[in-house]
């Protein structure tokens, strides 16, 4: 008999801690903040064949980071990407030779919630200028997402260094 009750009682206990509701479950997305000083690049902002420039963005959420990942690809097709927000002046459509292409993910350290980004990021000399896509995605370690995407230049020019 004490068995029989101590196990109603196990499964009671099991069955309420199972079912009941979590509090503050985080259904908040993170943030993608470009509107400080240093930001890059920035719509319409353009970067050179054969240098090096540096993504600055500043990322936040409000328990902890995850995984943030930058994308960049030509958009000779005028192509419109989902998220995309940007306003340029836009080169004629060209069939791509050597198009610039460029897809990384990160992890934010340390169970951050803020956090800038730094990555550099070597452009080639011999890629095809034009209009392209930088897109970058942010993750919580919820797993929600932010995106920001626009519409940046890279052009020939090698005596200029961002």
């Amino acid at each position: 008999m004490k068995k029989a009750l101590l196990l109603l009682i196990l499964v009671a206990v099991t069955t309420y801690f199972g079912c009941t509701k979590k509090t503050n479950p985080d259904t908040t997305p993170p943030v993608i903040s470009m509107n400080y000083e240093g930001a890059f690049p920035l719509p319409c902002d353009t970067i050179y064949t054969g240098q090096t420039f540096t993504v600055r963005a500043h990322l936040h959420d409000n328990y902890a980071l995850g995984t943030f990942s930058i994308e960049i690809h030509h958009n000779f097709d005028h192509h419109q990407d989902v998220f995309l927000d940007s306003n340029c002046d836009l080169d004629l459509v060209k069939t791509p030779v050597n198009p610039f292409y460029f897809l990384n993910q990160y992890t934010v350290p340390d169970d951050l919630s803020d956090f800038e980004t730094t990555i550099n990021i070597d452009v080639p000399a011999d890629v095809d200028p034009g209009d392209y896509h930088f897109i970058l995605i942010v993750s919580d370690q919820q797993g929600l997402q932010a995106t920001l995407a626009e519409e940046i230049k890279i052009e020939q020019k090698s005596d200029t260094i961002r």
